[in-house]
C-alpha cells in the first residue's frame, strides 16, 4: 500500500504568504466599506435635519404631530 503520509514543508510557508496577502486585502476592503458606512451615516443625519425646520416661514407641510417640513421632506 502506498504510504499518504508525506511532509510538505513547502506548501505551508505557500499558504502562509497566501493567508498574509488574504488578510491584508480583506482589512483594505473592511476599512474601505467602514469609510462608505460613515459617509452615508453622515449624509442621512444631513438630509434629515435639511427635512424638518422649526421656522414656520419656511415649512410647506405640517405633520400630525407638529413636526413642520420643508420643501425637501414634503
Amino acid at each position: 500500500m502506498a504510504d499518504y503520509k508525506t511532509i510538505r514543508s513547502s506548501a505551508g510557508a505557500q499558504s502562509e504568504v497566501i493567508d498574509s496577502g488574504l488578510r491584508a486585502h480583506m482589512n483594505k476592503v473592511y476599512g474601505t466599506m467602514s469609510v462608505g458606512m460613515l459617509i452615508t451615516a453622515l449624509a442621512a443625519w444631513a438630509i434629515s435635519g435639511l427635512a424638518t425646520t422649526t421656522d414656520p416661514t419656511y415649512a410647506t407641510a405640517q405633520m400630525a404631530n407638529g413636526t413642520l417640513l420643508t420643501s425637501l421632506g414634503s
